[in-house]
């Protein structure tokens, strides 16, 4: 449970994991309380989503939908330092630092691929 106060404007969730593609439901419950002499007191309000889950593929580096050439020269090319796809990097396998590992990592996931 995540508790409102007026420091907090927007409330972040991070998925400690990668969800399989599907349908998700989020349900969430709000409820606030007032001082009782102003409105008579509390009020409540639920509110609800769909999200719909994409299937997620590692080799596809510059998230267009496909891994293909462009994927593995995109990758090169901000290995490189050249240019990286919006939101992107070159530390593929996430361990803090640009190596050779990362560069051996997407030529695992491209050979794979989705």
């Amino acid at each position: 449970m995540h508790q409102y106060n007026e420091s907090i404007a927007e409330v972040l969730i991070d998925n400690a994991g990668i969800l399989a593609p599907g349908l998700y439901e989020i349900h969430m419950v709000a409820e606030a309380t007032v001082d009782p002499s102003f409105l008579g007191g509390s009020t409540g309000a639920e509110f609800g989503a769909t999200l719909l889950w994409a299937s997620y593929c590692p080799a596809d580096f510059n998230g267009d939908g496909s891994a293909d050439f462009f994927d593995y020269d995109d990758f090169v090319m901000c290995y490189e330092g050249v240019s990286c796809p919006s939101a992107e990097d070159a530390d593929f396998n996430n361990d803090g630092s640009i190596d050779f590992f990362d560069y051996d990592d997407f030529i695992l996931a491209f050979e794979a691929g989705c």
